[in-house]
């Protein structure tokens, strides 16, 4: 029985763990792993901090959304490098999200992959 599993990634500590559970998945026979990696750009990755009052606030809220993207980084290019080279059944690729509007675009079109299990 073959699955094929397609685990979009975001970003954040929630996503490095869910990628973690689709990784380890990927490691039964049969079971085939696609990772798209969602990057935000423009009005698609402004911080919201609206409802921030303090200066304080606001930097802490960008500088811990900086050091998440270094933490995302990392933790993909430790799975491009150990499970991408190594396993001809996981693969990885990055689509470019400008704006609000093209998310449920490129969602639709990942759903067309036809895979058994969406992360």
């Amino acid at each position: 029985m073959k699955i094929s599993i397609l685990m979009i990634f975001i970003g954040g500590p929630d996503n490095r763990e869910a990628l973690a559970v689709a990784w380890r998945m990927a490691g039964h026979p049969g079971t085939r792993l696609s990772v798209v990696r969602m990057l935000l750009f423009d009005e698609a990755a402004k911080v919201d901090t609206s409802c921030r009052t303090e200066a304080q606030s606001i930097l802490s809220v960008v500088l811990d959304s900086d050091m998440q993207n270094d933490l995302d980084d990392e933790y993909l290019n430790s799975f491009r490098l150990t499970a991408v080279n190594n396993n001809d059944s996981i693969s990885y690729s990055e689509v470019d999200v400008h704006s609000g509007e093209d998310i449920p675009i490129v969602l639709n079109e990942l759903r067309n992959f036809g895979c058994s299990l969406y992360i």
